[in-house]
């Protein structure tokens, strides 16, 4: 990331704080059986879970938004 870069990222993940629901489910809720999330950053995606009895959101990856989905058939990943 250029200067800065990792700023922006982490101000962004701070953003999930207030309003995690605000962001679009992710295109894995086609393929694994759990409610995750996806905000975009620049050319990634950031996918996460929101714990509502926690209180608290939990990223499970950030991901090239050009790549499949995990669990998407014809990726390169494993699930199973």
């Amino acid at each position: 990331m250029r200067c800065g870069g990792f700023r922006h990222f982490t101000t962004e993940l701070d953003t999930l704080e207030r309003f995690p629901e605000r962001c679009a489910f992710a295109r894995e809720l086609k393929y694994l059986d759990e409610d995750l999330r996806q905000l975009v950053f620049k050319s990634h995606r950031i996918v996460f879970a929101v714990a509502k009895e926690e209180k608290c959101v939990h990223v499970v990856y950030v991901r090239h938004a050009s790549r499949r989905a995990v669990g998407e058939p014809g990726g390169d990943e494993v699930d199973e």
